[in-house]
């Protein structure tokens, strides 16, 4: 699956369930007709599957800030819960934040960052340094002493397909 790179589209709830699916071994019959059919259907609906990723990151924005706009990606948007009460990264909004890093990247016709490189280990390895800003090639992240983190996108990130089709809905 890692080799295929059909993984890189799939959201991180995606691929948890297919990693939950795999583990207790309700996969199709292991022959190569149900392997072609399985990765051909998981490729058809890779557009699909990178959708559903930064949909998810949309529902999490908490609309307690004006800056959240769920109809459309604006320069900046605030996350909850970047860390936890003890200083910690939350797992589930690293996660999110690897599926926008790997929508953006996919639109930047880069290969998805690998996981040992992902949010989790850039935050982690910031807060061990004192650090409360993490840069990435798409965006600022400033993160708060209340958990929360201000996401300010660059000019690449805002020109992407996903911002740009997110401003001509809105515009409708």
């Amino acid at each position: 699956m890692d080799q295929s790179g059909i993984r890189a589209f799939m959201s991180a709830k995606k691929q948890r369930a297919f990693d939950t699916l795999i583990a207790e071994g309700k996969t199709p019959v292991f022959e190569r007709e149900a392997i072609q059919s399985t990765f051909a259907e998981l490729y058809e609906k890779r557009a699909d599957m990178m959708e559903e990723g930064l949909l998810e990151l949309f529902r999490q924005l908490s609309w307690d800030y004006r800056t959240n706009n769920p109809v459309k990606l604006e320069k900046k948007i605030i996350v909850k819960d970047v860390i936890d009460a003890y200083g910690s990264t939350n797992n589930r909004t690293m996660n999110e934040l690897d599926d926008l890093v790997r929508i953006l990247s996919i639109y930047d016709g880069k290969t998805s960052p690998e996981h040992r490189h992902g949010m989790h280990s850039v935050v982690s390895q910031a807060l061990h340094q004192r650090e409360s800003r993490v840069d990435t090639e798409y965006f600022t992240l400033q993160i708060y002493k209340k958990g929360t983190g201000h996401i300010r996108f660059n000019h690449f990130a805002r020109e992407s397909p996903p911002f740009r089709a997110g401003r001509e809905s809105a515009a409708v």
